[in-house]
């Protein structure tokens, strides 16, 4: 488990799904390959019976941190995943069988999945009607890659062939992004990746629309960076085939450049009579209508429904800007850009605005509005051609209904929790004033809980309150309680330190079994001028609990 600067309660939660694994404890070894060299994760992995491992250096980022580990241990199998990446009990033993099973297998790769919202669904109040940004690549698109042995390594839920690293030399050094040129070397020299269509690990998506930025722009960089420094298109040992998924993949993270000659394209005709294209409006359809039908019903049929043409043309939109300039000063060479740990596990209790990303799409929509009035007071006096007027305010409109939607991207509204919070049916036991009393656990996280009880006893705030999860008993202290319908009573607890057994229990109850969606979701929500509207009634006062507790968001899972 690779680390730099994660906090300690992120190390706790994935160190402890390494510890559960349902795999031989004589074959399993547990590293914490700590390159902020901290006292607190060596005391950490001392308490939970793990080995530490340093060095005195931090060149070459996360590549040189996981070269340093390799060569303090010999097991003859290697499985990564990220210090935000908790596996499931079967993790290890699910990656592992692929590699071990097939010898020419150099490394196996699982999805990246998440148990939070990424910026789109949270910031959009989309949730679950939104599927996860990164779904499309890390399901569909890896799998169609490993089936003509092109399948990229994505830095965590991964098992390796000790013998096939060793054969490149380690974790290649020389790039953001060594997870890319680590698979592009293996297959150039006979080596196949293994796809594990199974989630075997579930992790933090980029919280804030920032964070999601730099994420992005370093991906962008790092994989032009590895086509500089490792052209698959003369690499020796590939296949035709794998060259051109290899160069399809670079050219990708050029859209950034493309997408702004596509905004602007329309406006440059709306604001400064340049048309981008001369030729007669009949035509122009004609040219482009088959592209975009046929494009829209490929997309479909290879996306199976997971994802549309508008979403991804929403995504790029956003992202535009900045990716834009990633990969313009990368191919030029003009900056340069270190290695720097996505941030998580963010908390804030009110709006943060990206204003110079929102400032970007702005200046457009004020181009648009500016445009489309300066032509409608043109056709009042009948002057300019009306058909690729038309054909230009169609364009303006299609990119302003995204930009629209990055504006609101743009905007973080307040993550209350520093957890995520499960919804679980449970049925269990507890002791309240030295009584036992039924209960049912109706969602979970590592802060606390919400549990229904009987209304027969007076449930006071503030009283101790034990519970028992797979046989540990977990201490507690009531926030708030709510008469529900009926008989029942809706109490929210707040768990008090737990120690070691009673964080396992809590942890198997949550993230060793969970789907990836929290109580925040709303299946109701199916639209964005829905999810925003969800969004502003249900973030623009502080829950009622917080409130009555006096504590601080943050506090409560």
């Amino acid at each position: 488990m690779p680390t730099y600067n994660e906090d300690l309660s992120i190390l706790r939660r994935t160190l402890t799904g390494c510890i559960l694994q349902d795999y031989p404890p004589d074959r399993l070894h547990i590293y914490v390959c700590d390159d902020g060299a901290r006292p607190a994760v060596e005391h950490l992995a001392e308490v939970m019976g793990v080995r530490y491992l340093s060095r005195k250096t931090r060149t070459d980022a996360k590549a040189g941190n996981l070269n340093a580990a390799l060569a303090q241990t010999t097991s003859e199998f290697v499985v990564i995943f990220d210090a935000d990446m908790v596996p499931k009990p079967k993790a290890v033993k699910t990656l592992v069988k692929p590699v071990l099973q097939n010898t020419p297998c150099a490394f196996s790769q699982a999805p990246q999945a998440f148990f939070n919202h990424d910026p789109f669904q949270h910031n959009l109040g989309l949730y679950e009607a939104l599927p996860n940004e990164q779904d499309f690549f890390m399901r569909s698109l890896q799998a169609a890659r490993a089936q003509v042995n092109a399948l990229l390594f994505v830095g965590s839920n991964a098992a390796f062939r000790r013998q096939a690293l060793e054969a490149i030399g380690g974790f290649p050094t020389g790039t953001i992004t060594e997870d890319a040129a680590t698979s592009v070397l293996l297959e150039s020299q006979g080596w196949r990746g293994c796809f594990v269509p199974q989630v075997v690990a579930q992790g933090l998506a980029a919280e804030s629309y920032q964070e999601f930025l730099h994420q992005r722009a370093r991906w962008c960089r790092g994989n032009i960076q590895v086509f500089k420094q490792w052209n698959p298109l003369t690499l020796p040992g590939l296949s035709l085939m794998q060259r051109m998924i290899y160069l399809s993949g670079t050219l990708y993270w050029y859209f950034g450049m493309q997408k702004m000659i596509y905004l602007l394209a329309p406006l440059l005709y709306l604001d400064f009579d340049v048309r981008s294209l001369v030729a007669p409006t009949l035509w122009i359809v004609g040219l482009w209508l088959p592209a975009f039908l046929s494009q829209w019903m490929t997309f479909r049929r290879i996306t199976r429904g997971s994802r549309t043409l508008w979403w991804s043309h929403v995504y790029e939109v956003v992202q535009a800007p900045v990716m834009a300039a990633a990969a313009f000063c990368e191919t030029v060479g003009c900056k340069t850009q270190t290695f720097r740990v996505t941030e998580k596990n963010l908390t804030s209790d009110r709006p943060q605005v990206a204003w110079q990303s929102m400032a970007v799409f702005v200046v457009i929509l004020a181009m648009t509005a500016l445009g489309a009035i300066r032509r409608w007071h043109q056709m009042q006096m009948g002057a300019g051609p009306v058909g690729f007027l038309v054909l230009a305010a169609f364009w303006a409109l299609y990119n302003a209904a995204a930009i629209l939607t990055g504006v609101a991207v743009s905007v973080d509204w307040p993550r209350w929790r520093r957890t995520e919070r499960f919804r679980v049916n449970y049925t269990t036991y507890g002791v309240y004033r030295h009584r036992v009393v039924p209960v049912r656990v109706v969602d979970l996280s590592e802060g606390g809980c919400a549990v229904t009880v009987s209304g027969d006893s007076s449930w006071s705030v503030n009283d101790s309150f034990q519970i028992f999860l797979n046989g540990v008993d977990v201490t507690g202290h009531i926030v708030q309680r709510a008469d529900n319908q009926g008989d029942s009573v809706l109490l929210h607890v707040r768990w008090e330190a737990l120690d070691d057994l009673a964080y396992q229990a809590v942890f198997r109850l949550t993230y060793a079994q969970t789907t990836g969606f929290s109580l925040q979701s709303d299946p109701k929500i199916t639209s964005v001028f829905h999810g925003l509207r969800h969004r502003w009634h249900g973030t623009t006062r502080r829950p009622r609990y917080q409130q009555q507790s006096g504590q601080s968001p943050s506090m409560f899972g």
